[in-house]
């Protein structure tokens, strides 16, 4: 029995599968076209980004509404300072913008100036309404918010 013509049949198949592995795998097209390609087709595998989901505001209506309020909120000198001081007010809007009951707010806080915050902070929001820029297709999203006013936030490091 000849088990030498078999190893040699399978030593000769070993070292022409590599070979054959090896010569597909070399690029046929520049290094950089194929980068190209590999990039459409991971984009294309992507799903589109919906920029009008029906259940966010855009960073533009966000930063609308802080316009608005930054524009309304008569900030009182003592809460202008006060680091960490910040007053959460739950709103509720009617369809066309209004407020559609009294603003309440919602934390508290020991600091004395916290009462004056909180009074500038409704009557800010009362001064402002109606709130009519907020896109009405949203309106599920915005209907209900909790609107947090904190001077450092809306007017960056220097309260007005």
């Amino acid at each position: 029995m000849r088990r030498f013509a078999s190893l040699r049949l399978c030593g000769l198949l070993a070292s022409f599968i590599p070979l054959a592995a090896w010569a597909q795998s070399q690029p046929t097209a520049p290094l950089a076209d194929q980068v190209e390609q590999r990039l459409q087709r991971l984009r294309a595998a992507q799903p589109p980004q919906n920029t009008s989901d029906p259940n966010t505001l855009t960073a533009s209506d966000l930063q609308a509404l802080a316009k608005r309020l930054a524009e309304c909120w008569q900030v009182p000198e003592g809460v202008r300072n006060a680091p960490n001081l910040h007053v959460a007010v739950h709103v509720k809007f009617a369809r066309d913008g209004s407020l559609a009951e009294p603003p309440k707010v919602i934390n508290s806080n020991p600091d004395p100036h916290f009462a004056v915050a909180a009074k500038s902070a409704i009557t800010g929001l009362i001064r402002c309404a109606p709130f009519s820029f907020l896109p009405a297709a949203r309106y599920a999203v915005w209907q209900d918010i909790t609107v947090d006013f904190n001077s450092r936030e809306l007017f960056g490091a220097k309260p007005r």
